[in-house]
């Protein structure tokens, strides 16, 4: 489900799910996990690439198949979003350039990912939506996310008003670095990835280090908050209608 190539020291994870909208669920993050560690640990990458791939969705979010009728249980929300806070601590702590090369949808869980690579490429037809809200689904960890990341003003917009984003906005408010067409967005992602592959590994590493330390110390502050609110939301219901709608959409 995930596929890994190694150029010139520049690897590109592709995601795989046999569903084009990269849907992730348990055994797609244990990969994007794995991956992450050996890239990490192998001298021969120098920076890494992630990519839904050639017309196809970055991610679209978690997997509903997975967790639709079991998010009403503490212990199960308290295992997913455990582990969706240590997926993205893993992202942070990679030591290496990070390139997000995002096209069609980046939604949710997949809108999260993106933001936290260290350079976001979107191509001019990719679409961002964080929809959680009105779906009866927290968005606190979004929340804390782009709040970090830019303000608390956007923050509101994005997760209140739960609309679709224009890519102009995304680029301007930075959580998009650059817009380019989409038949040239891994050629350009590839480009940049080997031109911050060739920074000293010492001095990004340790400013990514202590940058980023930064924004996993916001994570963790918040991270049993993050847990609990999802469970009460869950504990609606609203949620089964919205997810079971979108499998019906995708199936």
């Amino acid at each position: 489900m995930i596929i890994e190539e190694l150029r010139e020291g520049v690897l590109t994870l592709t995601f795989m799910h046999e569903k084009p909208q990269n849907p992730f669920g348990d055994y797609m993050q244990d990969l994007l996990f794995d991956a992450l560690r050996r890239a990490d640990e192998n001298p021969a990458v120098k920076s890494i690439i992630l990519t839904g791939g050639m017309d196809r969705s970055f991610c679209v979010g978690g997997d509903f198949s997975e967790i639709v009728d079991m998010l009403t249980d503490y212990d199960h929300v308290h295992r997913l979003l455990h582990k969706i806070l240590e997926l993205y601590k893993a992202i942070l702590r990679f030591s290496k350039p990070m390139i997000a090369a995002i096209d069609h949808h980046a939604i949710g869980l997949g809108f999260q990912m993106a933001i936290l690579a260290d350079y976001r490429i979107a191509s001019n037809r990719a679409k961002f939506l964080m929809p959680e809200v009105k779906n009866g689904v927290a968005c606190s960890l979004g929340g804390i996310l782009i709040e970090h990341l830019v303000n608390r003003v956007e923050m509101m917009y994005i997760c209140y008003e739960c609309k679709p984003l224009p890519i102009d906005y995304m680029n301007k408010i930075g959580l998009v670095n650059e817009v380019v067409p989409a038949n040239d967005l891994l050629k350009v992602a590839y480009e940049k990835a080997a031109s911050m592959a060739a920074y000293s590994y010492v001095s990004f590493c340790n400013t990514k280090r202590v940058n980023n330390n930064r924004f996993i110390r916001a994570i963790d502050e918040d991270g049993q908050a993050v847990i609990d609110s999802h469970h009460l939301t869950f504990s609606g219901l609203v949620h089964k209608d919205y997810m079971r709608k979108i499998l019906k959409r995708t199936h």
